[in-house]
């Protein structure tokens, strides 16, 4: 990265930084699917290690509008992947459920 990028590739670079938390993300998912977990999981521990140990400084260089984005992202992501997780002739056969809790939650 260093030939292409020059000095945003750098340690102090929010590009190292972003890097290193999708290296490790991605190192946290393939562990927690060897422990049987969802791989979402470890790498959202991985997530919240990475920005609260102490002695990984590299947060401090991801600015906010970048950790915003990402928030986002990780957001929507999850939720499609909750979504395109649903069995539809399940949540058929629930319907009458299903509609007075997606309606009947708002007055609550």
């Amino acid at each position: 990265m260093y030939g292409i990028l020059g000095k945003d590739a750098l340690p102090e670079s929010e590009i190292f930084a972003l890097l290193l938390l999708y290296v490790l993300a991605h190192i946290g998912g393939k562990l927690a699917s060897i422990v049987k977990l969802p791989p979402l999981i470890g790498m959202l521990i991985i997530g919240f290690l990475f920005r609260n140990l102490p002695f990984i400084p590299y947060y401090r260089n991801i600015s906010n509008q970048w950790a915003t984005t990402l928030r986002s992202a990780a957001f929507v992501i999850i939720l499609l992947k909750a979504g395109l997780g649903l069995d539809a002739e399940k949540l058929k056969s629930f319907k009458k459920n299903c509609f007075s809790i997606s309606f009947l939650s708002m007055y609550h």
